[in-house]
């Protein structure tokens, strides 16, 4: 799998976390918050964040070493046609 699609698989897949994830993933990962920043940000402790943005990252990698793990480029259209069929709903 390229990288291109790998990316478009992970996008796909952060939307299949629960919003407190993707919320604290995107802080820390994607908007490159510390870990102090992040908890004032959402008004809680900094072990908070630390123990939230683990478990988040623990669920997303699970959920892409299973999508790896089938046909990834299957994978990727179904994933793609859900996400697809959800928007317009």
């Amino acid at each position: 799998m390229d990288d291109e699609r790998r990316m478009q698989l992970i996008l796909i897949l952060v939307n299949r976390l629960k919003a407190r994830e993707r919320e604290i993933i995107a802080l820390c990962d994607w908007s490159d918050l510390s870990y102090a920043e992040a908890a004032s940000a959402l008004n809680i402790p900094i072990g908070t964040v630390r123990s939230r943005l683990f478990r988040a990252r623990e669920h997303l990698r699970s959920l892409l070493d299973h999508a790896m793990s089938q046909n990834s480029t299957a994978q990727l259209i179904v994933l793609d046609s859900a996400k697809e069929a959800h928007d317009f709903s």
